[in-house]
């Protein structure tokens, strides 16, 4: 089961991910959209480590 920490990542890529598209869509320019999708990937990216991380190391 996935802890805290990898939802905590998980949920912060999709905010991010969410800020990048409404940033493309109110015209922003190309490169900060394209900073907001790299951020939001490296958040993903942690996300899913912790999640494995947590699947497994034991805990205790």
């Amino acid at each position: 089961m996935i802890g805290a920490g990898g939802w905590m990542g998980l949920v912060l890529a999709a905010g991010i991910g969410y800020a990048a598209w409404a940033a493309r869509r109110q015209g922003c320019e190309a490169r900060d959209v394209r900073a907001l999708r790299v951020s939001s990937g490296l958040c993903a990216l942690g996300g899913v480590v912790v999640a494995v991380l947590e699947l497994l190391l034991p805990s205790g």
